[in-house]
């Protein structure tokens, strides 16, 4: 169980730093990429506008650190926009450095979808400044220095105790993400920091170590992330959370899916499971997992995963109904 919400902590942390920005595509348009300036009356649509042109364009290759739970994990991540297939391609190589040999692979067409809008992964094909402003207070903080590159900051504070914080340090010169804090009551629950980059990208390596444990992310179809309509539903959703989308897990688990723009919440319905299952809340970084016997069907349980306080996770678990 351990390295498991190992896994699912990096990986949405990950996610959370790279495919953010992904979420954003639909605010970019035909705008070309400028540097970020410094003067201070800087418009946050601005600033996260050039933030996805960024990604959307860059390929490269960075160590960074990632921190949680008094532990400190290095790693290479290569990231590279392949232009040669019919829809960019994104792929991505995430590699630890110390410890267990392990590799986490993602392979991704980016299409834009009806109206222009585009889904990557479980992340929302729209991303509104004004509806995140209802549940975060944005704003546009300090200068820093990372990886010997200017980055400018900026702030996500929840507005209610059903969420947590974030903080992303952004390159002034490119508009990637350097650094990317995960906040609760002024307590750091995770932190990822770039220590070097690399816009190199003869240098970007197909990594085929074949002594390392490696987990490939299942591809999503973009267009289409609701495959049924489940018959189990969530009673309550923190303020602004809206369903993602359905799948079935590949050992035939219904998963509901639930988002406010910046977060995503898994909700598993476990069948056939033994009645004597305890309750149990598990953390590794800012992810969260509840799982727990249904009351009023103890054959069925339910598990909630997600980058939330315990107190979200367990009031969404209480709140499942059945068909």
């Amino acid at each position: 169980m351990s390295y498991f919400f190992y896994y699912f902590a990096l990986l949405r942390r990950l996610v959370v730093f790279m495919l953010f920005l992904m979420l954003l595509l639909p605010l970019m348009g035909s705008t070309q990429f400028r540097g970020i300036s410094d003067n201070d009356s800087l418009q946050l649509e601005e600033l996260l506008e050039k933030i996805v042109v960024a990604n959307r364009y860059y390929s490269y290759e960075a160590l960074l650190t990632y921190e949680a739970n008094g532990t400190l994990s290095t790693l290479r991540l290569s990231h590279i926009i392949d232009y040669n297939s019919k829809h960019h391609k994104v792929q991505q190589h995430l590699a630890f450095l110390d410890g267990t040999n392990r590799h986490i692979i993602r392979e991704q067409e980016l299409k834009y979808c009806g109206g222009g809008k585009t889904k990557w992964g479980l992340w929302p094909s729209h991303f509104d400044v004004e509806y995140l402003n209802r549940y975060y207070r944005m704003t546009i903080q300090r200068k820093e220095r990372i990886a010997e590159r200017q980055a400018l900051t900026i702030d996500f504070a929840p507005k209610d105790k059903f969420r947590y914080g974030y903080r992303f340090s952004i390159d002034t010169k490119t508009g990637l993400i350097l650094r990317s804090l995960v906040i609760q009551n002024d307590e750091i629950l995770e932190r990822t920091t770039f220590v070097s980059l690399s816009f190199e990208t003869h240098a970007l390596r197909q990594h085929s170590d074949k002594s390392a444990t490696s987990w490939r992310v299942p591809e999503v179809e973009p267009c289409h992330t609701e495959q049924f309509q489940s018959a189990w539903s969530v009673g309550w959703l923190p303020a602004g959370f809206a369903p993602a989308g359905n799948r079935m897990t590949a050992l035939g688990e219904q998963m509901l899916m639930f988002t406010d723009g910046i977060v995503s919440i898994s909700v598993f319905i476990i069948s056939g499971s033994d009645q004597n299952l305890p309750k149990v809340t598990a953390y590794r970084g800012a992810t969260v997992a509840v799982i727990s016997p249904l009351s009023f069907d103890p054959s069925n349980s339910v598990a909630v995963v997600g980058e939330v306080p315990a107190v979200t996770a367990r009031r969404m678990a209480v709140s499942v109904r059945s068909p």
